[in-house]
């Protein structure tokens, strides 16, 4: 049974959706936002499986909560809603794995909720970043990252491609992406050694750090070095 929120400015519109909702039998929960801050004090009051954003809202459209949403819950699906098709290649660019056009139907709600029941049996425990890069939105993984770097009141994501941003601190990334092989070299560096190739030893026995598929270098801090030291020297020891 699955949490669901929707985000919608248009009351009736949102009163049809949930009533779908009900009588498909899926959703545990339904709450709903009238608008993004509606939506965004929600999710910091009670975690959601799938959202259903309406597209053109005042303030901040759907696209743009969407990143938001995400940033705090990775494992949130959304679902966009709309009256136009023009959004499509958008809603999908943002990460959502379904687009209903208005007026829904029993038939469209059942269709995206088998999908998103499929997607949450398959990938139960993925991790899912959602990083804006050049007017686009990336949905990225933690394999598809190098390393993360604080800026501020965003992150910035390295991908092989591009370095996307996210609006989320590095201590709450570092806690998300610690059991996908991340460790924290540097206050404001995340690095993912599974992409790492070699470490050189500079000055204060700091540790250069060069990756496999990219030229970045970055320079960890004296203490992250030795905290670094430690938790492998740590991992080979348990497989020794």
């Amino acid at each position: 049974m699955l949490r669901v929120l929707i985000v919608d400015d248009e009351e009736l519109g949102a009163e049809r959706l949930a009533e779908l909702l009900k009588e498909s039998g899926s959703a545990r929960r339904i709450t709903v936002a009238g608008n993004y801050q509606e939506a965004l004090k929600a999710v910091k009051e009670e975690h959601f499986d799938v959202a259903f954003l309406d597209i053109e809202m005042p303030g901040m459209n759907g696209l743009e909560l969407s990143t938001r949403l995400m940033s705090k819950n990775p494992k949130l699906f959304v679902v966009f809603q709309t009256a136009h098709e023009e959004y499509a290649k958008e809603a999908f660019d943002a990460g959502g794995v379904g687009y209903l056009l208005k007026p829904v139907s029993a038939q469209d709600v059942d269709k995206v909720l088998t999908r998103v029941s499929a997607y949450r049996k398959n990938t139960p425990e993925e991790v899912r970043l959602m990083g804006k890069h050049e007017g686009r939105y990336l949905l990225l993984r933690p394999d598809d990252l190098f390393y993360v770097k604080a800026e501020l009141t965003e992150a910035i994501l390295r991908s092989k491609d591009a370095n996307s941003r996210i609006r989320r601190k590095i201590y709450e990334l570092e806690e998300l992406l610690a059991p996908h092989g991340f460790f924290r070299v540097h206050r404001s560096y995340l690095v993912n050694l599974n992409k790492v190739r070699d470490m050189k030893v500079v000055e204060q026995s700091k540790f250069q750090i060069h990756f496999n598929d990219i030229d970045d270098v970055i320079t960890s801090s004296k203490d992250g070095a030795k905290m670094l030291r430690e938790h492998l020297e740590t991992k080979a020891s348990k497989h020794a």
